[in-house]
């Protein structure tokens, strides 16, 4: 058998899987919870291969769904722990994972729960929560690599450029804490059940905030401001907020002076993580 008729059997098999498994525990995937499952073998081996995994590994896997990315993590890791929101999830992956004794299965939701340590992370992200995990994992989870999977779109922006129409909050926290690039693209019919949207698999190496932790807080909240109104002047829009924050008009007016100096961007959608950086760490000499 050819390598290429051997791949069409092999992935065609973890379909039928995936589906046989689906209908014993009486699984209906659900839009709500972004629960769909990837089941195409090679693809699952790129993901896995993306993150240089070793026998020093300790994985931490968001939405664990059936188990056949988190089998094949365990092949390459020393430890993995995996959350799964579904109960009757958990009890299909027991099933995928029997005999495989590295593997934690945690039931539970990733959101509400203190997420557990671990030096790597590689996630197919829940749709419906991948922003939200995106945030939580960068601000609890002190890993050294992250290999995830989001919808085509939030991984648009989550490279965007400034200035570009992706580019805002999500941009900016992605790339205070990492260096983000594009690993692989991964159609829709790669996936069980098909859903509306291609996807994108994103390798994320962390590094540190040039920021202390009162500027960590203050840059969270000043790019909060800033970008909701982010085609706007951002000289104007931050005046505005110090103004809110207790500072008179005139000093509110300096110190935007100051920090325009030092920054070329005209609005608010333009400004880069290190502009940011920069107007934190002079807004924070007055508060």
């Amino acid at each position: 058998m050819s390598d290429s008729r051997r791949s069409m059997v092999l992935n065609q098999d973890l379909r039928r899987y995936a589906i046989y498994l689906l209908k014993k525990y009486n699984i209906r995937p659900k839009k709500s919870l972004g629960q769909t499952f990837l089941v195409n073998a090679e693809v699952i081996d790129k993901v896995v291969k993306c993150a240089n995994l070793s026998k020093r590994d300790i994985v931490l896997e968001i939405g664990g769904g059936l188990g056949f990315l988190t089998k094949r993590i365990a092949e390459e890791a020393s430890r993995v722990i995996t959350i799964e929101i579904d109960r009757r999830l958990v009890e299909a992956m027991r099933e995928v994972l029997n005999g495989i004794s590295n593997v934690e299965i945690i039931h539970g939701d990733a959101l509400k729960i203190k997420l557990p340590e671990a030096n790597k992370v590689i996630s197919n992200l829940p749709y419906s929560i991948s922003t939200e995990i995106t945030f939580k994992l960068l601000e609890e989870v002190p890993f050294e690599l992250a290999v995830l999977t989001y919808q085509k779109e939030v991984a648009q922006r989550i490279l965007a450029e400034p200035g570009s129409e992706d580019y805002g909050r999500l941009t900016i926290m992605v790339q205070l804490y990492a260096i983000v690039k594009h690993a692989l693209y991964i159609p829709r019919y790669y996936f069980h059940p098909i859903p509306k949207v291609d996807s994108m698999t994103l390798r994320i190496e962390r590094k540190e905030p040039e920021l202390s932790p009162d500027e960590l807080i203050l840059f969270k909240e000043v790019v909060r401001d800033l970008f909701t109104q982010r085609n706007k002047l951002w000289m104007k829009v931050l005046r505005r907020y110090l103004m809110r924050r207790g500072l008179s008009e005139k000093l509110a007016s300096e110190i935007v002076e100051r920090i325009h100096k030092e920054v070329r961007a005209s609005r608010v959608r333009e400004l880069t993580v290190l502009d940011l950086i920069r107007i934190t760490k002079v807004v924070q000499d007055y508060f």
